[in-house]
């Protein structure tokens, strides 16, 4: 039998960034739609300077939403 029952996620969420290398978090955030895809390589601020160091290397930041809300 099939359950044809969807659930809605909950619009706010929390997630953290994690480096790829050694997986230790770096930045924690919270939003709503594609939030935790929104960040920029750049230099403006710590968080921007460990994105564009991680892609420099041909990697990504590994992204986890750890709750809905």
């Amino acid at each position: 039998m099939t359950d044809t029952k969807t659930e809605k996620l909950l619009p706010y969420f929390v997630y953290t960034l994690f480096d790829p290398k050694d997986f230790k978090p770096f930045y924690v955030g919270m939003g709503q739609n594609t939030r935790d895809l929104d960040h920029k390589a750049g230099e403006n601020d710590p968080k921007e300077k460990k994105i564009k160091k991680i892609k420099s290397k041909g990697q990504k930041e590994l992204r986890i939403i750890i709750g809905r809300y």
